[in-house]
This record gives C-alpha cells, structure tokens and sequence, in this order.
C-alpha cells in the first residue's frame, strides 16, 4: 500500500532552496521530483501552492500534482514591505502581514483581498494559524497580553475575541 506523498524542504539558508517530493510504497523510499524554490519562497502547510515575497508584493505560483510549478502571479500589494505570511493547508486564503503591521487576507482563487486588520499593539506575536474551515486566524502577543481571535466573517471594526492568561477556559463548564 503506497503512502501519501511526503515533501520536505532544503535546511534554511542554503543557496539552492529545493523542494522535494518522495513516495514511500512497500518499505522502499523513493525521490518523486525536486523543484527549484526562490530564496524567499516556501510552500504553505499543504503543499498545493508556492507563495513569495518581494518589498510590498506577495506572489504565489500553484503546485501541479506533476511538473514544474508556472511562473509567480502577483496575489496583492501593501503600502510597506511584506514580512510574514501563512497559509492553511489546502492553499485557498492566505494572511499577509507588512511592516507598519497591517494584516491581510488574500483568496488565491480570486486574487483578492478578502479581510485587513491591524491588530492592537505591539507588533511582536507568535505565528498564526488558521483554523480547520479558515475563517479565522489565531496568534498570541509575545508581551503575553493573550491570545487573539480574529473571525474573518466580522466587519472591520469589529472587536477582537481576546482570551487572556488565566481566564482561558474560564467559560467552560464540565458537567
């Protein structure tokens, strides 16, 4: 019974950033196909897409199931540089986040923004993550204010859902 396939990445900081996919069938471990990533590209939590920064753009180049990736498709622009992204697996949204800390959303479908925040300060968190149906985003403040919440379907001006430590939890009730 074949596997799944597996992909893994080069270590970071090598001159040659590959991608590479492996198929494991009946105890024997064989190389798939090894592409070729730009030196600031990576592939999101599913392996389906290929996303990129460049100053204030964020570029994505979709994974074919054999082949080698097209070329990079502008997604979207900020007014500053991009400095973090992530996507959930499946590669259907992607958050963006540029240096004065603006936060946005992106349909790679549509290549369009679909949500933008900015968070309350300060600009220092942990990494996001999205949750199973992606319709919101969770990270936690690295001053250790709490963890946020932000559901993707509120409008803009809506309150953030902040659980902060020690009350986390504190409206669940085991019967």
């Amino acid at each position: 019974v074949a596997s799944p396939p597996v992909w893994c990445t080069s270590p970071t900081g090598t001159s040659t950033p590959l991608l590479k996919q492996w198929s494991v069938s009946g105890g024997i471990t064989r190389l798939v196909r090894s592409l070729k990533m730009e030196a600031d590209e990576g592939p999101d939590a599913g392996v389906v897409q290929l996303f990129r920064t460049a100053g204030p753009s964020l570029f994505v180049r979709p994974l074919p199931h054999a082949g080698l990736p097209g070329p990079p498709e502008l997604l979207g622009r900020h007014e500053a540089d991009v400095v973090y992204w992530d996507a959930p697996a499946g590669g259907e949204k992607v958050l963006s986040i540029d240096r004065s800390g603006e936060w946005r959303v992106w349909s790679t479908a549509s290549r369009r923004m679909l949500a933008r925040r900015r968070p309350p300060p300060a600009h220092t968190y942990s990494g996001s993550i999205f949750d199973q149906a992606g319709s919101r985003i969770a990270w936690s403040s690295a001053q250790g204010s709490g963890t946020h919440v932000w559901s993707l379907d509120d409008p803009p001006d809506a309150e953030l859902l902040t659980l902060r430590p020690g009350n986390a939890g504190s409206d669940i009730a085991i019967g």
